[in-house]
């Protein structure tokens, strides 16, 4: 049915939710790289300092073993990427 409407000239938008977003950081003891994810699709920013909005995660580093304190804040409004 999609390929149908693909080939009649229509446009095929594709919203893309529930995804969640990767960062990597540097440990505040040894700098050392360490991966996290996002805890949900709406907090994608990886902050040093908390807001109103965001969500504390206390992340240990596999190197040295300390543990680093970062907040995920909630992004402002929706983005929606666009193909034609």
């Amino acid at each position: 049915m999609v390929e149908g409407f693909l080939n009649t000239n229509y446009r095929l938008y594709l919203l893309v939710q529930g995804m969640t977003e990767k960062k990597t950081f540097s440990c505040d003891n040894c700098g050392g790289a360490i991966e996290v994810w996002s805890p949900d699709d709406a907090h994608i920013y990886l902050e040093l300092k908390p807001t109103d909005d965001s969500i504390e995660r206390k992340i240990k580093c596999e190197k040295c073993k300390k543990e680093n304190v970062r907040y995920w804040r909630k992004a402002s409004g929706k983005v929606f990427v666009r193909s034609t």
